[in-house]
């Protein structure tokens, strides 16, 4: 398969967390899916592929290699390139968007109620603190500083910063229009009831649109500022200036313009705009996460083989 063709095929498989993302924002708007059923799901999803892929790494692949007379620095350079060049576990960042949006947006009814709530709302310091740490041990394995075990890359979150920043946006936005129809005089049935609209619907569709069009000039900007600082370096090239960018994880939230079209047309409520986008978006996140695990695996591969 030709560079260009993979090429797309990486730039669509990134697309799959968000797409989920999305998908669970409209499943808890509706009041289809609780919270914590979701949270369950991408929970055992996250230990699931951790767990997995660190024991198919200790028997097919460091195993293998040992038994055919490979030592055991050529087993950690093996570990060290998938760790680096395969992104591992997306249910990482599926677990650690929706548990933000947990803390924040679910008033819970026993334990934090009154004013320890606040308590139950400081909480959503654990994801972001959780990916912010994922973030740093990339950068520093990344630019050669350390050397990570491949198990460490298996909990480590696929996405960059800025990404869980944009959704971490679309959280407090849908936290802050709650609160704006409380001000105005509604019941908490009426809110329920205005989510569940189309107006509702497409408030959300509009809001989410804003925020990525929004982050990805921020991440433009951003992109050129490092690109300048990396071109001034001695023996400067455009591989290296591309590959520290990819450390930094920097484009990322250019690819999420493409779904803007599908955000317009998908309706979390039950009067729908659009049946069929509604059961594509999630149909297509799981098809590009599969997507996304074999190019991935591919890649590695190539890389090790290659160089």
């Amino acid at each position: 398969m030709g560079t260009t063709a993979i090429n797309i095929l990486n730039f669509f498989a990134s697309l799959c967390t968000p797409l989920f993302i999305i998908a669970s924002f409209g499943l808890v708007l509706n009041k289809n899916k609780r919270f914590q059923d979701l949270l369950l799901i991408y929970g055992l999803g996250f230990v699931g592929i951790a767990l997995g892929v660190s024991l198919f790494y200790a028997r097919y692949v460091s195993g293998l290699f040992i038994k055919i007379g490979g030592t055991l620095d050529l087993v950690k350079f093996i570990g060290t390139i998938l760790g680096e060049h395969v992104e591992i576990n997306v249910f990482a960042d599926l677990f650690m968007f929706l548990l933000f949006h947990y803390f924040l947006n679910y008033t819970p009814k026993k334990v934090f109620v009154g004013k320890k709530l606040i308590i139950f709302r400081l909480f959503m310091i654990i994801p972001v603190a959780y990916v912010i740490t994922s973030y740093v041990f990339k950068l520093l394995a990344g630019f050669g500083v350390l050397l990570l075990p491949f198990y460490i890359h298996t909990l480590m979150t696929t996405k960059s910063p800025l990404v869980f920043a944009l959704f971490a946006s679309v959280a407090l936005w849908i936290k802050y229009r709650e609160r704006l129809l409380i001000r105005i005089g509604a019941t908490p049935e009426q809110c329920t009831d205005y989510l569940r609209s189309k107006c509702g619907s497409l408030s959300f569709s509009l809001c989410l649109s804003s925020i990525i069009c929004l982050f990805f000039l921020v991440e433009l900007i951003i992109t050129a500022v490092f690109a300048l600082i990396f071109a001034t370096q001695p023996a400067a090239s455009i591989e290296t200036i591309s590959y520290n960018l990819s450390v930094l994880q920097l484009g990322q939230c250019g690819p999420l313009l493409v779904t803007i079209p599908f955000i317009m047309l998908y309706s979390h409520s039950k009067v729908h705009k659009n049946t069929t986008i509604d059961i594509l978006i999630p149909v297509i996140a799981i098809g590009l996460i599969i997507l996304l695990y074999v190019e991935s695996i591919y890649q590695g591969i190539l890389y090790w083989l290659l160089g």
